[in-house]
């Protein structure tokens, strides 16, 4: 019986399944900064009336893909 359960764990930690809590596993080793920030329009900060000023940005994703 113990030599099964041992079995069980190694396959739980070769395959994670769904990530708990919204937290999407190794997200940002495949999706670097770089191509994140690519998506956010040059004006942003022009059509928000920021102008140069810096600006923090909270990366939240939908956990969809």
């Amino acid at each position: 019986m113990e030599a099964h359960v041992a079995h069980v764990n190694e396959e739980e930690n070769e395959d994670p399944g769904a990530a708990p809590y919204g937290n999407f596993i190794n997200y940002y080793s495949f999706n670097p900064p770089e191509n994140r920030l690519s998506l956010i329009p040059e004006t942003l900060l022009e059509n928000i009336g920021l102008g140069s000023e810096r600006l923090l940005i909270l990366d939240v994703g939908c956990n969809s893909g």
